[in-house]
């Protein structure tokens, strides 16, 4: 019975993997819709299909559509990942594209762009302590390189408590300012809409977090008197008691917990 079932399940693996075969791209794909059909396959069980696309839309979906980049290395990657989590050879595949993708970021190739690529497959994979790996070796034999990734790389570093090359790269200011900048624009989007809210106390949260996490850094790598200016500023932006407590602790050296 159990020898059945195994030809069985091979018959029906095999099957799916000579249908993917016959996937090609149109001749003017749409790479949203490509990316689309995807989960659409993998829900119905075209696992090998449904790869074919997650490879050729991480490839080749900036080609034809810049305004995918946000998409691409978020929602598109995490999708291919809940794909591998039902079917090994995609993440033997998403494993095989990080691994190409460290070697192009290690060759100086494509930058920083590539770097982004890294990062983001490191981190829908949980391995961003690769991440943090390859920005030390840019940063020991490559730093002009190193200067350009980190923003891609800061999180990974945080995470592996690698606060004296952050405090390395990380300019205060700039961060503060883009900081700001962004949740100063997620404020003006969300109140335009019906959960106004909740989604921005979303964006108060996002703001109090990176800010805090900058006044930390400071701290950490001894830079006092720039992380109390940014405290200050950080405080003066938003009247919230659980933004003031998360300066105040950022202050005291405590970097927030990583998400």
């Amino acid at each position: 019975m159990k020898i059945w079932l195994a030809a069985i399940l091979w018959a029906l693996f095999t099957i799916q993997r000579c249908g993917a075969a016959d996937w090609t791209p149109p001749d003017d794909p749409e790479p949203q819709k490509i990316l689309d059909e995807a989960q659409i396959d993998a829900q119905a069980g075209r696992f090998e299909t449904a790869l074919a696309k997650h490879i050729w839309y991480h490839r080749n979906a900036l080609k034809y559509d810049s305004a995918q980049g946000g998409v691409r290395l978020s929602f598109a990657l995490s999708s291919w990942k809940q794909l591998a989590d039902q079917f090994p050879p995609a993440l033997d595949d998403l494993k095989a594209e990080r691994d190409a993708t460290k070697e192009r970021v290690l060759e100086g190739k494509n930058f920083p762009h590539c770097f982004g690529d890294l990062a983001g497959i490191n981190r829908v994979l949980g391995e961003e302590k690769q991440t943090a790996e390859t920005f030390v070796v840019l940063d020991r034999d490559r730093p002009a390189q190193a200067i350009l990734a980190y923003l891609w790389a800061e999180d990974a570093l945080l995470q592996e408590k690698q606060y004296d090359l952050c405090g390395k790269y990380c300019d205060p200011d700039q961060a503060y300012r883009q900081a700001l900048r962004n949740y100063k624009d997620s404020k003006r989007h969300v109140l335009r809409t019906p959960e106004s809210l909740r989604l921005l106390q979303s964006s108060e949260a996002r703001f109090t977090r990176r800010a805090a996490t900058i006044v930390a850094l400071m701290v950490i790598t001894k830079r006092h008197k720039e992380a109390e200016l940014i405290a200050d500023k950080a405080k003066d932006a938003i009247d919230w008691e659980p933004h003031r407590k998360a300066i105040d602790d950022a202050l005291a050296g405590q970097m927030p917990k990583p998400q």
